[in-house]
């Protein structure tokens, strides 16, 4: 596998693309996210840790909880960036790493105490960061918030609608969130999550296209992208658009 960058040239008006391959330096072939800061440098997080890639050289960086070596599988699992281009990485384990530009390495910022206690099969169903500056640390029975600012934590019981699988932010305080039973609107009030009752949300029934693992809603058009598990609809992906100010599932 390779990561197939493409360079816009505005002297020939056209295409240039570069392929980045293992040979490059890549630290490995399975990419699970990439971002790109401010300065043009290109981050990957892959199933042995974050690679940079500054447009000739490729740095690997190590992640580490009081100087023992992480295993990046459950380690590194989320890739962000925020507002103010400081990249973000979230663990399964409930680690949360923030990148020092200054000395050039990630740091741990935070650690899911509970998830850290257990030393058996307790692990994120999913990290997410929004556009409040909070990280979610989303659990089977629970979710904490972590501002990324203040570094304080707001702790909740996650709403009975499944394992949380994707999110994807509509405004300041409303989300729609896929789960291993479908989809749901949910918006932020008194410091809590709660579910909100949506047409376009509850006009999504069974998805009748399928294409290989993916199925799209033709009732709403355009975007809810979901991966069959099981026998089952798993939504993996929201990609959200709003058109006349209103927001639709595509």
């Amino acid at each position: 596998m390779f990561i197939l960058l493409l360079i816009n040239c505005t002297v020939s008006k056209g295409q240039i693309y570069k392929y980045i391959g293992l040979e490059d330096g890549l630290n490995n072939q399975k990419i699970y996210h990439i971002q790109k800061d401010r300065r043009g440098y290109m981050w990957f997080l892959t199933q042995e840790g974050i690679d940079r890639y500054d447009g000739k050289h490729i740095k690997h960086y190590n992640f580490s909880d009081d100087s023992m070596k992480l295993d990046s599988r459950i380690a590194l699992n989320w890739l962000y960036m925020d507002s103010e281009n400081v990249l973000w990485v979230i663990g399964q384990k409930g680690r949360i790493f923030r990148y020092d530009l200054q000395h050039d390495k990630f740091e741990l910022a935070y650690v899911h105490p509970e998830l850290i206690r257990n030393k058996s099969q307790a692990f994120l169903n999913y990290g997410y960061l929004d556009k409040s500056d909070r990280i979610w640390l989303c659990c089977k029975d629970s979710i904490i918030w972590y501002s990324i600012r203040t570094g304080t934590t707001t702790h909740m019981p996650a709403p009975a609608i499944g394992e949380i699988t994707t999110i994807e932010q509509a405004d300041g305080n409303h989300f729609f969130i896929g789960t291993g039973s479908g989809l749901f609107r949910a918006g932020i009030g008194d410091g809590r999550l709660k579910l909100l009752s949506d047409e376009t949300v509850e006009s999504i029934s069974t998805p009748v296209l399928l294409s290989g693992d993916n199925v799209r809603c033709p009732s709403v058009a355009d975007i809810c992208l979901c991966s069959l598990q099981h026998n089952s609809v798993r939504i993996q992906l929201i990609l959200l658009y709003k058109p006349q100010h209103r927001y639709r599932i595509l």
